[in-house]
């Protein structure tokens, strides 16, 4: 397996599918979204593999908002972010690999944590608020589904 392969097979083990799951916002838009809001996402998704260092065959850490930054080149975009490739396999549903055998069992992305992680991905990832890097007191907005 090449290295882009195996890039995408670790992103497959993080994120979700969810049929059917297009997402709107509830009470806010895609366009607002913060690292603050898909952090508990990758805590409580993707961090379990995603660790410093990573396990279960993830190549790469998703603890901070640098992280989602990290130059990932692809054949077609040689300038692309890791955040860029993120939000190739999320909306193709390819996360995460529910067949590992991990206790407790990998658990799929609801329809809307799939929905806010693909509105922050698709709007550029951006960051926390300024002064609210380790996003404490704020409170997490998730996306509607349709």
């Amino acid at each position: 397996m090449g290295r882009s392969s195996s890039s995408v097979l670790a992103l497959f083990l993080c994120f979700g599918t969810v049929a059917g799951c297009s997402g709107s916002p509830a009470g806010a838009s895609a366009q607002n979204l913060t690292f603050c809001d898909v952090q508990p996402i990758l805590v409580s998704k993707c961090q379990r593999c995603h660790q410093d260092p990573p396990q279960n065959g993830a190549p790469f850490p998703l603890l901070t908002y640098a992280d989602t930054q990290v130059a990932s080149p692809t054949t077609n975009n040689p300038t692309a972010k890791r955040f860029q490739e993120m939000e190739r396999v999320v909306s193709m549903g390819l996360m995460p690999d529910q067949s590992l055998t991990l206790d407790p069992p990998v658990s799929a992305l609801t329809c809307q944590e799939k929905a806010t992680l693909l509105g922050w991905l698709r709007n550029g990832a951006v960051a926390a608020p300024v002064g609210a890097d380790d996003c404490a007191g704020l409170t997490p907005t998730l996306m509607s589904c349709d």
